[in-house]
């Protein structure tokens, strides 16, 4: 409808979806179900259970979240709370032993879920897979992983997994 008026540019399509938006203009939703030209933007985790012909997974390249295991205080439902202590003659914070374990603990419970959400997002394409992330040195990258390739055949290793940024 916005085509079909005189108006041009973004300025003017912002007034006119607040406008539409202050109406309550409904234009209504397209019927995707009698046609397979169409975009899927999704989570993950609404894709569960779903496939497409072509799938991409981007932001690979974006680090895992693991600040709440780096908090002063760390807190899990079954190890209760660690805090850092006060070395006094140092003058400095150092994390405690307890704090150590349960932000160990929160770190891989977070990669266990990373690694399932990765899982899902990788089983979604029936045809083609593409996987898209940023890193700085790409080839300092492969050439710390490629071991990883050569031997295919065997499992990666634990420090391999846990060791990973994204």
């Amino acid at each position: 409808n916005y085509e079909n008026t005189s108006y041009r540019g973004i300025f003017n399509f912002l007034r006119y979806i607040k406008r539409v938006k202050d109406y309550n203009v409904d234009y209504g939703e397209i019927d995707i179900s009698s046609t397979n030209d169409v975009v899927h933007i999704m989570s993950i985790h609404k894709s569960k259970g779903l496939e497409f012909p072509i799938v991409f997974v981007s932001g690979t390249g974006k680090g895992y979240n693991y600040g709440a295991a780096r908090d002063s205080v760390v807190i899990h439902p079954d190890y209760f709370f660690g805090t850092k202590l006060v070395n006094l003659e140092e003058q400095r914070w150092e994390n405690s032993l307890v704090k150590q374990s349960i932000s160990r603990a929160m770190i891989m419970e977070d990669l266990a879920e990373e690694k399932r959400v990765l899982y899902v997002a990788l089983t979604r394409a029936q045809e083609k897979l593409i996987v898209t992330g940023c890193c700085n040195n790409v080839i300092g990258l492969i050439d710390k992983y490629k071991h990883i390739v050569e031997n295919a055949n065997e499992h990666i290793s634990y420090s391999d997994i846990t060791g990973g940024k994204n």
